[in-house]
């Protein structure tokens, strides 16, 4: 795909391995440009690349259709959404409790579409999201690790080799548990997701990974009703069971 007549128009989501851009495209069609921050790419930064192109056209809702890749194979385009990364409404006062409900029954739409393909994302988070705060639509980003459960094993991996965002990682996902990894994995960063949504602040905090580790296998996360008390009960509850450290416990 040709690139050069795209015009990078606003800077969305930094993420570790690549950023996000608003971009103007072929009149009167917006879109988003994916494309990795490595000056160099790795050939398996190319490759996740590649299959994340590939596995976006075989999704049917959740995710953002492709438009194509760059010759480089450095660079998705993708449809446009004039949604908003979710980051920027966690900070207090950027979003109502209104708000935030809306986005977290968009956020559980979109996993839910991509779970009806066999698909797991693997790395749910904030930074994985784009939301329109008016209608709760949401739109998950970021299927670099993803796994389709119908055509692949979801093996377990040592903590050297872990994929997704260890803040928001299941339990079983960091290597450290006999189970494999499943939709019920997506659940779990949900729920990290979520608490961070409601509550302004993420379940567990550690000084370093092994610490982050221990925190997702052993601690029991604080209630969000008892962070905020603006969050009811109920949801408070929902949240939890989403952080089970038993994939068989969550929903």
């Amino acid at each position: 795909m040709d690139i050069t007549r795209l015009q990078l128009r606003e800077e969305l989501i930094q993420a570790p391995d690549y950023v996000v851009w608003r971009a103007d495209g072929d009149a009167p069609r917006d879109c988003l440009v994916q494309t990795l921050r490595a000056a160099a790419p790795t050939s398996r930064q190319l490759a996740r690349l590649r299959r994340e192109h590939d596995l976006l056209l075989r999704l049917d809702g959740g995710a953002l259709r492709p438009r194509g890749i760059d010759a480089a194979g450095r660079t998705l385009v993708l449809e446009g959404f004039d949604g908003v990364p979710v980051p920027t409404l966690l900070p207090d006062g950027a979003a109502t409790l209104a708000d935030r409900v809306r986005i977290a029954i968009g956020a559980v739409r979109a996993l839910a579409l991509v779970h009806a393909r066999d698909v797991v994302h693997k790395d749910v988070s904030p930074h994985r999201m784009l939301a329109r705060v008016a209608t709760g639509e949401v739109r998950l980003l970021g299927f670099g690790v993803a796994s389709e459960l119908s055509r692949e094993a979801v093996l377990l991996h040592g903590t050297d080799q872990l994929e997704g965002t260890l803040a928001y990682m299941a339990p079983e996902q960091t290597g450290r548990m006999n189970r494999s990894v499943d939709y019920r994995s997506d659940f779990y960063a949900l729920g990290v997701t979520l608490y961070e949504l409601f509550t302004r602040r993420r379940p567990f905090y550690a000084a370093d990974a092994l610490g982050l580790v221990h925190a997702h296998l052993a601690r029991a996360p604080r209630p969000p009703a008892a962070v905020d008390g603006a969050v009811p009960e109920s949801l408070s509850d929902l949240v939890l069971r989403l952080l089970a450290k038993e994939p068989d416990d969550r929903y």
